[in-house]
């Protein structure tokens, strides 16, 4: 691991069903490749997260109702979203506590409400964690994008670590639905899925092979033929092939 001595995503469409079957998008600045983790066992606290800017606000769904953060290790955690200024988050939104279940991977956090936004201020996306030893978790890319890499050792002042050297985007990202869409996909094969719970249908499918992978690409099932349903193990995002099809990207949102 990298230790810190100071404490110091592309817009990719998505599909979601909640309560009922709609598109999303999702905003982050990572390229999915974990690098490493802030070592923080020095510190009592630490806070870490992104802004969104109202530019990218406005051109993508209405409503946050999820959020994707990256860790290696398992720990209770809470996630706060604060609307700001470019530099400060001033009003909070949300705050909500879980417990990443991934040592190694990505966790999916459903927002209790789905969130209206408010495209003419900041969104910050925040974390915090008491006396952790790894958290933080940023990818490879150094792209030095201020929106990408916030901090906090008390919660109130916050500092951008690219003005300290580091330019390694947080693993963090943004899911948001759009309040009127009806139809979760519809290809040009005319092949369809939609979302019922946890379980994903298909249809126009005939005998074509079907794959499911998590997205930290563990193949959940393996090109079976023939089926017209299939109940994932948990809610979050998972990449789905029909046939020689394009692979989508599902969230399953329990």
């Amino acid at each position: 691991m990298k230790k810190l001595t100071k404490l110091l995503i592309t817009v990719l469409p998505l599909l979601l069903s909640v309560s009922s079957q709609a598109q999303f998008d999702t905003i982050g600045y990572d390229n999915g490749e974990y690098a490493s983790s802030i070592y923080s066992r020095n510190y009592p606290s630490l806070y870490w997260g992104i802004t969104i800017p109202p530019g990218e606000l406005s051109s993508v769904g209405d409503r946050l109702t999820a959020v994707m953060l990256h860790t290696i290790e398992s720990y209770n955690i809470e996630l706060a979203v604060y609307s700001g200024s470019e530099y400060s988050p001033l009003t909070l939104l949300v705050s909500q506590e879980f417990l990443s279940d991934s040592a190694s991977g990505w966790n999916t956090i459903t927002l209790n409400t789905p969130l209206d936004i408010d495209t003419n201020n900041t969104l910050w996306i925040t974390f915090h964690k008491d006396t952790p030893v790894y958290a933080g978790d940023y990818c490879s890319d150094i792209i030095n994008n201020h929106h990408a890499s916030w901090m906090s050792d008390d919660g109130n002042t916050w500092f951008n670590a690219v003005d300290y050297g580091f330019g390694n985007p947080f693993m963090i990202r943004a899911i948001f639905i759009y309040n009127n869409e009806s139809l979760l996909y519809a290809p040009k094969d005319n092949t369809k899925i939609h979302v019922h719970g946890n379980r994903m249908a298909f249809s126009n499918t005939g005998n074509l092979p079907i794959w499911i992978y998590s997205i930290d690409g563990r193949c959940i099932l393996n090109g079976k033929r023939g089926i017209d349903s299939y109940k994932v193990p948990d809610a979050g995002i998972y990449v789905v092939r029909i046939g020689t099809g394009t692979a989508r990207k599902i969230a399953v949102m329990q």
